[in-house]
């Protein structure tokens, strides 16, 4: 079995007709839930200070990227995501090189609660000194990465705003792939072994007391 877990952030408007059609979408597919934009050619050291470190988002602006959305066709505007984290690889060519990508917090989260780079890690720590962020990545045999936020940060960033949480995936088995049985087949064209859990969170449930 394999999956896939994603956290999103959406306006409070925006959040039952997300819920509705993650739901209801018979193969979610790869790339339903967009994958994180990515930085490039960024030092590890300029994590996340950088001005070069922040994204612009649109269509018409020079090295812009396309705003992350949920689109039932690849033509739709579709439904806006808020930015939490962002994809990162630096140059590898230097002794400052990671050897690959990370899950990192984007520019926008980082800048909000004046967070700064744990020395020899890409973790992230407040003024304070109490851990941000941490990010972690499996290599062989697993394949993996995982950002963990803190979450009264993401709670205070997120706001009015609606949080999605998705885990989607689908379970498989070992079979002789020259004689496939036939209910391998029928499971597979009626995305039977598909399975998925999507969980809305708002203001009050993130505040019961509030």
């Amino acid at each position: 079995m394999f999956g896939f877990f994603r956290t999103l952030l959406l306006d409070p408007k925006d959040a039952e007709s997300a819920h509705q059609l993650a739901s209801e979408r018979p193969y979610l597919g790869n790339d339903f839930f967009p994958s994180l934009p990515s930085v490039r050619d960024v030092l590890a050291a300029e994590m996340p200070w950088s001005p070069r470190f922040k994204l612009t988002f649109g269509y018409d602006v020079p090295d812009a990227v396309p705003p992350p959305a949920l689109r039932c066709h690849w033509q739709d505007n579709g439904i806006k995501l808020h930015q939490v984290a962002i994809d990162f690889s630096s140059e590898n060519t230097s002794e400052t090189g990671l050897g690959g990508a990370y899950d990192v917090p984007s520019y926008e989260f980082a800048a909000r609660f004046g967070l700064r780079q744990l020395p020899g890690t890409l973790d992230l720590v407040g003024l304070d000194g109490r851990r941000a962020s941490a990010a972690f990545r499996a290599d062989e045999p697993w394949r993996g990465h995982l950002l963990f936020l803190r979450r009264d940060l993401v709670e205070d960033f997120a706001g009015d705003q609606r949080i999605m949480q998705a885990a989607w995936g689908e379970r498989e088995v070992t079979v002789d792939w020259r004689s496939v049985p036939s209910w391998v087949r029928e499971a597979q064209r009626s995305h039977a072994n598909v399975w998925r859990h999507i969980r809305m969170l708002g203001a009050a449930q993130r505040n019961p007391e509030s």
